[in-house]
């Protein structure tokens, strides 16, 4: 049964056989590296949570549900909701890492700064992590809200006019190294995470000291 769908995807029920599809993704240690131990699933834990997400879902109605890329109808992750901190209710999703970097929501900022909004489009899209589908007229949905030109926005989109400097901002990322969210730079020290300020400071005060 067909949940829900974008322009370039849609979310189905689960069914048994989706064991398979899933392996990549319960495997890749790029994946799992900041979930859990870290450690890959095992065929049986696979299948088991498979079945666990059909009878919850057909016992309640929502659950994460399998995401499936409509180009090639691969199934590449999943999204929707999650009850793992009760009572309350979280939405979650998780991509296999061959599909991390389309940039499609890159675009869209890089669009929204034409009209000098860059920066309150890009915390919006923050906001709505999860929430909000990646598609043009979502993007330019969202661009209205925050007062901005959405027709002009989804033309921006619709021409490509920032796809190349997408493109390179993502080559430069590849070159150094960098495959998650959020990581810095101070000077060539790396900082990866969302750390507290004073590792910051740290290493900060380190390169002052050096460059005297």
């Amino acid at each position: 049964m067909l949940i829900c769908e974008t322009e370039r995807l849609y979310l189905r029920e689960w069914v048994p056989d989706d064991w398979k599809r899933f392996q990549p993704l319960a495997t890749d240690p790029r994946v799992l590296r900041y979930i859990g131990h870290g450690k890959p699933w095992t065929d049986e834990q696979i299948k088991s949570r498979i079945a666990n997400w059909i009878e919850v879902g057909r016992q309640r109605g929502w659950i994460l549900w399998p995401v499936i890329h409509r180009e090639d109808a691969e199934l590449i992750g999943f999204c929707g909701f999650w009850d793992g901190f009760p009572p309350d209710v979280e939405i979650g999703w998780r991509l296999r890492p061959d599909y991390w970097g389309q940039g499609l929501a890159t675009e869209a900022a890089w669009c929204a700064h034409d009209q000098g909004g860059f920066f309150d489009y890009q915390h919006a899209l923050f906001e709505q992590q999860g929430q909000i589908e990646y598609s043009s007229g979502a993007l330019a949905g969202l661009a209205t809200e925050l007062g901005l030109d959405g027709d002009a926005l989804a033309q921006c989109l619709s021409d490509g006019t920032h796809r190349s400097d997408v493109e390179n901002a993502r080559q430069a990322a590849t070159r150094r190294g960098v495959n998650s969210t959020p990581t810095f730079f101070v000077n060539n020290q790396r900082i990866e995470g969302n750390l507290p300020i004073s590792q910051f400071e740290t290493v900060i005060n380190q390169e002052v000291a050096l460059a005297q």
